[in-house]
């Protein structure tokens, strides 16, 4: 075999050629061998153009020393010695002292370390491939059976290695951060960059954090993409920067950058020619990334100030490695009326369930509207929504960041808010979605319907009526079950592909067999009916109502008084339950069973189960991995011990509108400090902190909480049904008889 690659590919090295090869073979091995060694499945290699920026970041150069404790198939060194190559043949002119120099390079300049003896096999095989740079890449342990001593040719004479390069394998101790350690511990100057899992530098490695920092300086952290090890991992990694040899000091400054958008878009389909493509200046951002590490905020010109932070550390911490720009953690009108709608929204499903959360009854005149359509041989059955909706791809895909607002037509794009439009745009007409159709983000699950011609933004899909005519009310009911439908998908799921979501089953009304659309019609006209006199649709607002808005919007906070305070000493705090989704039935019960996703209030179903594992309701509950913030009136089960509840210590402050008050500020507090790669816990939130209206004597004000929740309800209650007065007649027999 490896005769057969020589003969095949060695001349395209010959002439010169950078590739990382067995990079390459590696990842396309080990998505379907697998290696026996590697019993954790940690093993994921960086991808050729990060390898690069590791290098470039620490500074390597023809008179470098690189070395790497857990090379992998040596993709960064093969990164390493290309850097050095280009350096030397830019800055030697004579041939023979470019030729004696390449050769050192090669023989003497590298060294990689690598425990598992078939990925040492491809790391050799790689070095070999690129010019016979294998010299120094050893079979060992970096751990426990390494003393920073060349392996071949220069025996018992230490490696002078001045730059560290690193991606270690995340099971290790501190995610990896002990291979730092114990590498830093043999140098003496220089500069080391690794790509690590972020929590190590949350506290996942603290104490290892903290011994790093007597020696050396953290010079710079950098946030990566999530989506960077796109089929392999789906952490949240950091690129961490160090100066070796020099004691980090409390003063020191450090440039804490967000490079989650590094310019490309990713995918993971196994046809496609290419999964990377470079569609924001993605070769501009990396090189000013460089710059701004090595040379600060002069080089800012693609990175926005947000997103290039300059502050310090306290050594002796050691979690406190992943900052960002400070965030005004203050909710805004905007963002109390998203908690409040989200959770208006749930109530309202509740009431198409028949299950009214305010206080368990259920609505005569839909029951009655129900019974007589059973009875006149009405029913209920499953429709594929293939046979329901022609789904159709846009015309053409407009880019938010290359279209100019302020136009004619609703630009709708995959957010979950104003009905998906984004802003209004001007375009050649021909490429118009039609009217009367659904609009459905591809990996967000969000569903609205479009009364107007529309243009679309990405992973849009049309949803068109085959053989029906869509209208609001026909549109609300659909959308309910396909919300139900769609309920299990995973965000960023392949699920969405068209060919799965035609076979979605959704169960909608029938008579004689085919769909009764004027049930529907009736049911969405009843419900609404309902809402009006269950105070749902009542937006007038009182005095006091009037004055919370008066006073949050004169001073935007809280009527400037705000104080911040320890979630702890404001909540008890618990992890959930845990009960797998494969040890329930769906819809056996009334108890709510909930999981990460925002979707139906966190709601996945109803089940009925062991009363041991149910959890307390009337609490706060985040999403432990999604930190989606929800607010749970009833008692529930949960699908994942990650998932964490916060129970208001002051039970008689306990109200409906108080926790929907809660729910802005937890999620605005912390929102910017979790992801999916680094989510919440119940160890990282005890120091965390929120904000909270007060009165002169320092005292939560609730009674403007309650007072101001009351009237963002109030709007948005007013927002959702003035757009639809004019088209709804509710007599007043209708109310009256309800």
């Amino acid at each position: 075999m490896f005769s057969k690659i020589v003969d095949d590919l060695g001349i395209y090295y010959k002439i010169g050629l950078t590739t990382d090869f067995t990079g390459k073979l590696f990842n396309e091995m080990y998505s379907w061998l697998g290696f026996t060694q590697d019993k954790l499945n940690d093993v994921v290699l960086t991808p050729s153009y990060v390898a690069t920026l590791l290098v470039r970041l620490a500074r390597v150069n023809k008179d470098s020393y690189v070395w790497d404790f857990a090379t992998g198939s040596a993709g960064l060194l093969v990164a390493a010695m290309n850097e050095m190559l280009n350096d030397a043949k830019n800055s030697i002119n004579s041939p023979d002292e470019l030729a004696k120099k390449e050769a050192h390079i090669k023989a003497h300049q590298l060294l990689g370390l690598e425990i598992l003896s078939s990925v040492y096999m491809l790391a050799v095989l790689n070095m070999i491939m690129m010019g016979d740079g294998s010299s120094n890449i050893l079979n060992k342990n970096s751990l426990n059976d390494f003393d920073g001593e060349y392996g071949f040719g220069s025996l018992n004479r230490k490696f002078p290695a001045n730059a560290f390069v690193l991606n270690p394998p995340y099971s290790a101790e501190g995610n990896g951060m002990v291979f730092v350690k114990a590498a830093l511990e043999m140098m003496s100057s220089g500069y080391a960059v690794i790509i690590i899992q972020g929590s190590s530098g949350s506290g996942k490695a603290k104490e290892i954090n903290k011994e790093i920092l007597t020696k050396n300086t953290l010079i710079a952290s950098i946030k990566m993409p999530i989506d960077l090890f796109m089929g392999k991992s789906s952490v949240q990694t950091y690129i961490y920067v160090f100066k070796v040899g020099e004691k980090d000091e409390k003063d020191e400054i450090l440039k804490f950058i967000d490079f989650s958008n590094d310019g490309y878009t990713r995918s993971n389909r196994k046809k496609a020619s290419n999964n990377l493509k470079d569609t924001n200046n993605a070769k501009a951002r990396y090189d000013e990334l460089v710059n701004l590490v090595r040379f600060g905020s002069s080089k800012l010109k693609f990175f926005s100030k947000k997103e290039y932070y300059e502050t310090t550390i306290d050594p002796a911490n050691g979690a406190d490695w992943n900052k960002t720009a400070p965030i005004d953690t203050m909710p805004t009108l905007a963002d109390f009326k998203k908690s409040v709608s989200d959770y208006l929204s749930w109530e309202v499903s509740q009431i198409l369930k028949k299950e009214n959360p305010r206080n368990n009854g259920v609505n005569l005149r839909i029951e009655k509207l129900e019974r007589e359509f059973k009875e006149s041989g009405g029913e209920f059955r499953k429709f594929r929504v293939g046979d329901i909706f022609d789904i159709q791809t846009p015309k053409k895909k407009f880019d938010a960041n290359k279209i100019q607002f302020g136009g004619k037509y609703p630009y709708v794009a995959r957010g979950d808010k104003n009905n998906g439009v984004r802003g209004y745009i001007t375009e050649n007409t021909q490429y118009l979605s039609d009217e009367n159709t659904i609009s459905f983000g591809q990996d967000t699950a969000t569903m609205f319907f479009q009364k107007e011609k529309y243009f679309t933004g990405d992973k849009i899909k049309i949803f068109k009526p085959l053989n029906f005519d869509l209208n609001s009310h026909l549109a609300l009911y659909i959308i309910s079950v396909m919300k139900r439908g769609f309920a299990n998908f995973a965000w960023g799921s392949s699920s969405f592909e068209v060919k799965i979501l035609n076979e979605v089953k959704i169960l909608l009304p029938t008579l004689g067999g085919k769909i009764s659309f004027a049930f529907m019609q009736s049911f969405v006209e009843e419900l609404e009916a309902y809402l009006r006199v269950t105070g749902l649709k009542d937006y007038k607002l009182t005095k006091n109502e009037k004055d919370a808005l008066a006073k949050f919007n004169e001073f935007d906070k809280w009527g400037g008084v705000a104080r911040e305070f320890k979630i702890v000493d404001l909540f008890d705090i618990k992890n959930s339950s845990n009960i797998l989704s494969k040890d329930i039935i769906p819809n056996s019960g009334d108890t709510p069973y909930l999981s990460a996703s925002r979707a139906n209030n966190a709601v996945s179903s109803h089940i009925s189960y062991d009363t041991k594992y149910l959890d307390v309701g009337n609490c706060v509950f985040i999403g432990g991995k999604t930190f989606v913030v929800t607010y749970q009136e009833k008692d529930f089960y949960s699908n994942d011990s990650h998932n964490l509840i916060l129970y208001f210590k002051d039970k008689s402050k306990r109200t409906r509108l108080n926790q929907l008050f809660f729910v802005a500020c937890v999620e605005k507090s912390l929102k910017h400090k979790y992801s999916w790669g680094d989510s919440i816990s119940n160890a990282k939130i005890q120091s965390d902190t929120l904000k909270l209206p007060t009165k002169d004597d320092g005292e939560i004000d609730y009674e403007f909480m309650s007072d101001f929740i009351s009237a963002v309800q109030k709007l948005v209650i007013k927002d959702v049904v003035l757009w639809a007065d004019k088209r709804i007649i509710v007599t007043k027999e209708a109310i009256t008889q309800i």
